[in-house]
């Protein structure tokens, strides 16, 4: 009775090991995917910001004025983030 119980330990073990060996990289590339795409995201965001402000800043002499529409944009994209 014990040898029983102890091949199927024994077998519990092996199956339990070959299933955590494709579970964690599988784990893995869905954690980095997602990381990734906030990292992404923030990146965008940023961006975006960044325009925003340039398109808000007073202009120099000689450079053309940023169209209300822009800068009606602009302020709510600011107002966003």
């Amino acid at each position: 009775m014990t040898s029983s119980v102890d091949q199927r330990l024994s077998r519990l073990l092996v199956v339990t090991q070959i299933v955590s060996m494709l579970a964690i990289p599988v784990v893995l590339a869905v954690v980095g995917f997602s990381v990734q795409r906030s990292l992404q995201e923030q990146q965008i965001k940023r961006d975006y910001v960044s325009l925003a402000v340039s398109l808000l800043l007073p202009k120099k002499d000689g450079e053309k004025e940023t169209s209300p529409e822009l800068r009606s944009w602009a302020t709510a994209l600011l107002n966003r983030y």
